[in-house]
């Protein structure tokens, strides 16, 4: 019996001082790494010349607005697609017109979804 206990008590030390060891490798590693990789970035630092910065602001407006009258477009074209299923051959993506666009949040989709199907209970 004491034999049994000393040799699971010595496969126990092995198993941890295994385990302890292969972290104190990978932690060694894991520094090596971190030091490298300060030392290329202080050098790419240092070889960069200063560039002049470009404002980039009146591009990202107009592209918004495009960008806006693009989806106007995508869901216009979504509702006359969903109206000529319904069997509304008279409603066109011509005859639509999105007066107002605005984004909502989850919590507000939910509230207009209610909303707007309450009517049918």
């Amino acid at each position: 019996m004491e034999m049994v206990l000393t040799e699971g008590l010595m496969v126990t030390i092995l198993g941890f001082s295994t385990v302890f060891l292969v972290l104190i490798f990978i932690s060694i590693i894991l520094a090596v790494f971190g030091k490298i990789a300060n030392n290329a970035s202080k050098t790419a630092k240092t070889n960069e010349r200063p560039v002049k910065a470009v404002s980039a602001a009146p591009a990202e407006k107009e592209e918004s607005a495009e960008d806006i009258s693009e989806l106007i477009a995508v869901i216009t074209a979504a509702i006359a697609a969903s109206e000529k299923e319904k069997g509304n051959e008279d409603i066109g993506p011509d005859k639509l017109v999105v007066r107002s666009l605005r984004k909502i949040n989850s919590w507000n989709k939910e509230t207009i979804f209610e909303q707007q199907h309450s009517s049918l209970l």
